[in-house]
């Protein structure tokens, strides 16, 4: 059983075009010390003027994504044990997407049969939609065997070169009342958490009492699961995929960012293949003006975000769902 943490964690929606942070901490954290993790921005991590300016108070940068690079510059050892770590766990990728491709167009070709028959077909569409289950489980466990071979890597902000890093993050957020976790690229920005042992940290930092406000790829982070998709993607296939673990602060729950323009809300035949597979969680898209609030071990606030449900539909979470989920 997972412990309450007693902080907040705030969910937005995505803040380009539409921010909705700034009313947000003017709001309710009129005083607050703010810190920000933004390394999903990469190279402009450090760009922080317009945010700066739309909340009108100073941001402390924790800036891990040009840590990481310092560090690799100064420990190349380190650094290339990494890079062979990651390069491991790039080529299962591509064995996680080919048996998942091959498992989709097996499910697919179950459920048309099963239309037509589906008394004859019941107990295949079930297997077949345990074998995607299975299959995206088995990815998470490959990556984490990966890891265990790796054992410098297991704990990297212990290494010496990294622990004054790490020291930094955990006086930063002792020091602040906020954390802000932006957008951007997740992997990169869940890497570079990890890798600088943000986990423990998050959870010290709400159990302090805390408020953590997260958008997109930011909100993503926070949950067991990280899942990756677009229906109609510039390039390849168009599969949802499992990235990795998050940093489970938001349980039983997976987001979808812009989940109007990278998902097909009106086929109710992929809404609900995407809702089966991920049954175990809600999923919960973020838009614009997306809010939602965690607090107490619950959603007890929840606006224009909708749950993607088993029959193909999109249910709006209202106030009193999300307090019950």
């Amino acid at each position: 059983m997972r412990r309450i943490m007693k902080g907040t964690v705030h969910i937005l929606g995505p803040q380009r075009g539409a921010p909705t942070v700034a009313q947000l901490i003017h709001d309710q954290y009129p005083k607050a010390k703010i810190a920000v993790i933004s390394a999903g921005w990469r190279h402009e991590e450090s760009e922080l003027r317009p945010l700066a300016r739309d909340i009108q108070r100073p941001l402390e940068l924790l800036p891990l994504y040009q840590w990481f690079d310092e560090l690799g510059n100064k420990e190349p050892a380190l650094s290339q044990e990494h890079s062979l770590r990651q390069r491991q766990i790039k080529s299962h990728k591509k064995s996680y997407r080919l048996r998942l491709k091959f498992g989709i167009e097996f499910l697919d070709a179950i459920t048309k049969n099963h239309k037509k028959n589906p008394e004859l077909y019941a107990e295949d569409l079930q297997e077949a939609q345990a074998e995607i289950v299975n299959i995206d489980k088995h990815v998470i466990n490959r990556l984490n065997k990966i890891r265990k071979t790796f054992p410098k890597l297991l704990e990297p902000w212990e290494h010496p070169s990294a622990q004054p890093f790490h020291q930094e993050i955990k006086e930063t957020l002792d020091a602040c009342d906020v954390l802000l976790i932006t957008g951007g690229h997740v992997a990169i920005l869940r890497n570079r958490m990890f890798f600088f042992g943000c986990t423990k940290l998050l959870k010290e930092f709400l159990n302090a009492g805390k408020t953590i406000i997260a958008w997109s790829a930011g909100a993503m982070t926070l949950c067991d699961q990280i899942v990756l998709y677009y229906d109609d993607p510039p390039e390849g296939e168009g599969i949802a995929e499992v990235l990795d673990t998050g940093f489970s602060i938001l349980p039983n729950s997976i987001f979808f960012p812009h989940a109007q323009q990278r998902l097909h809300l009106d086929d109710k035949h992929r809404v609900s293949a995407l809702a089966q597979r991920f049954c175990e969680y809600d999923c919960l898209t973020l838009e614009q003006k997306t809010h939602l609030t965690w607090k107490d071990g619950k959603w007890i606030y929840a606006h224009n975000v909708k749950q993607l449900m088993n029959d193909g539909q999109c249910m709006e979470l209202s106030t009193k769902k999300a307090g019950d989920a």
